[in-house]
């Protein structure tokens, strides 16, 4: 079976990620013999976020528990993710017969993914952040980002699969031109709250105040660019509203890909829902676009 590992971190351009586990295939918690994680693009700076994936096939194992480690660059030791084993993650595998589920409440099997070698299943561990030292939480890396970004008026972004972009909301119609001339996005996949897309309405000229502000008037701002517009509003920070959105948020997501769309997909920040929605999408394209994992 094979078991795809993602994560997301903020590091340096130099820095390398990698899983290490309880299995051979994972090393047997030795960090010299680590899977190295590939990045979807090379980090510019440890003030953004950058997605990191892996896929190896691990055989007979019924439990498995791991880590993700990562070094700033080859000449420093690996950090470990946590707090000790007590932060170990952990899968636990029930065999029965030829199929492999999942015990966990996390993950999905998908039956049957056809690989270049024949039919194989494949157990997507949903996307996941690194662990970070006890203090420092998801709330306040996404925090310190989203400021950033905020307060130079940019955009950030990843590009996921070749139709695929990640990445943080558009503050001006500059930004969606730019998606649109430059990364020929023709569809914008908004998972914001109503009160955060009207906080970063992207016409601030048009209305520099909250007032006459409307979530119909973003939608309008997207269309008038010629893009189309999908609005699924989550709630930020919140894994229950996560995991309520990702079904029907993929679904609706493959509809637009399969319909020749250039998806960029954002919520304030993209560091939470915009990753879960990406991950839970290659979860539901993994059979046919398999350049995503390599398979």
């Amino acid at each position: 079976m094979k078991i795809n590992f993602s994560v997301v971190s903020f590091v340096p351009s130099s820095a390398q990620v990698a899983v290490v586990g309880s299995v051979p295939e994972l090393g047997s918690w030795n960090v010299d013999k680590c899977v190295q994680l590939e990045p979807s693009e090379r980090p510019q700076s440890d003030m953004a976020p950058s997605f990191w994936y892996a896929s190896l096939k691990v055989e007979g194992a019924k439990s498995i528990e791991y880590k993700f480690i990562r070094r700033r660059s080859q000449d420093v030791g690996w950090e470990w993710e946590g707090s000790g084993s007590g932060d170990n993650r952990k899968v636990d595998l029930v065999q029965e017969g030829e199929d492999v589920v999942q015990a966990a409440s996390f993950g999905s099997i998908l039956k049957g993914a056809q690989g270049k070698g024949g039919s194989e299943k494949v157990l997507a561990i949903p996307v996941t952040q690194f662990l970070d030292p006890a203090g420092v939480s998801e709330y306040s890396h996404t925090t310190r980002f989203y400021m950033n970004v905020k307060n130079q008026n940019s955009i950030h972004y990843n590009k996921i699969i070749e139709a695929m972009y990640v990445g943080t909301c558009p503050r001006c119609v500059e930004h969606l031109d730019m998606l649109k001339r430059d990364l020929g996005v023709t569809a914008l996949f908004n998972l914001q709250t109503e009160e955060d897309a009207l906080n970063n309405y992207p016409d601030p000229k048009s209305h520099p105040t909250m007032e006459g502000r409307t979530t119909d008037h973003v939608e309008e701002v997207a269309k008038r660019r010629g893009l189309a517009y999908v609005w699924m509003p989550t709630t930020d920070m919140s894994t229950q509203a996560r995991a309520r959105m990702l079904p029907q948020a993929a679904l609706v997501m493959y509809g637009l890909l399969a319909g020749g769309h250039v998806v960029y997909c954002h919520c304030n920040a993209g560091v939470g829902e915009s990753p879960d929605e990406m991950r839970r999408e290659e979860e539901r394209t993994e059979i046919t676009a398999e350049r995503v994992f390599d398979f």
